[in-house]
């Protein structure tokens, strides 16, 4: 979901907290997001109006493949039609462009 063109807001309010809940259709599909997680299942937070619409979020059946760089968690929703393996391999090459670019 791209937030500035998926939701609504009011004006005047952009500094209060946002919680979003997520409905998944069926249990394959996953939440990827740097909203934040709380300890309710498929519910997020974000700080204020401007953290929440800097958030894309996707909520599908992906891959999703997680790493660290410089205690930044770099999160990579993957959707494609090869193998688990072939998707494995792919964000090991995209983990290896992020971590060439922080050089």
């Amino acid at each position: 979901m791209n937030m500035p063109a998926t939701f609504m807001w009011p004006r005047g309010m952009g500094d209060r907290r946002i919680q979003l809940r997520i409905v998944p259709p069926n249990a394959e599909w996953k939440v990827a997001t740097q909203l934040e997680a709380t300890s309710e299942p498929f519910m997020y937070e974000a700080e204020n109006l401007y953290y929440f619409l800097d958030s894309p979020t996707e909520v599908s059946a992906h891959e999703l493949h997680v790493w660290d760089v410089d205690g930044a968690k770099i999160q990579l929703a993957l959707h494609h039609a090869g193998t688990v393996a072939e998707g494995a391999v792919y964000a090991k090459l995209a983990e290896a462009i992020v971590r060439e670019f922080e050089h």
